[in-house]
């Protein structure tokens, strides 16, 4: 029995939701202590998985290599723009782009347009800024992880497909 309208959409959206159950892996880059621990513990209690946090963007390059290495590369990187080092936020971020498969959602207390113009060219899928909102940030990552997973299935079907002029 084929369903109509509204139903139809309601079930493709239910089919679409069963393939997220799967807990979204998060990995944290945040270099305040205390704002990682909430983070790391409230994401847990809303059914994400944390793979890790680290509070350098040159350390958080490494970890994420390593769980590539181990077939643990995270969905969603939750990345503070404002990090102590050499690396700031936007620019681990970048890098984060170009070398692995991660979703990005920045995480800051800064709201500047010279900030937002410079983070806007990474194609992040999110910003929440401090201080945060935990419903909000569950929302923002759901969002994400949702858009991620259509992302790639994408890319799978242009990989796939034999005509190369499929968008």
């Amino acid at each position: 029995m084929a369903l109509s309208g509204r139903e139809g959409d309601q079930h493709a959206k239910n089919d679409q939701l069963k393939k997220m159950k799967k807990p979204t892996t998060v990995f944290i880059v945040e270099d305040e202590m205390l704002i990682a621990a909430c983070l790391k513990d409230q994401l847990q209690e809303s059914g994400f998985q944390i793979l890790g946090h680290s509070a350098r963007g040159e350390k958080s390059l490494d970890e994420i290599q390593m769980l590539k290495d181990n077939g643990a590369e995270p969905d969603i990187v939750l990345m503070d723009i404002n990090l102590r080092g050499a690396l700031d936020g936007i620019e681990t971020a970048r890098r984060i782009t170009e070398l692995f498969n991660c979703g990005i959602i920045f995480l800051t207390g800064q709201s500047s347009k010279e900030v937002y113009e410079r983070s806007f060219f990474i194609k992040p899928l999110g910003y929440v800024l401090k201080p945060y909102n935990l419903e909000q940030m569950v929302m923002t990552i759901e969002i994400a992880s949702y858009q991620r997973m259509l992302e790639l299935e994408n890319k799978e079907k242009r990989r796939n497909s034999p005509d190369e002029n499929i968008c």
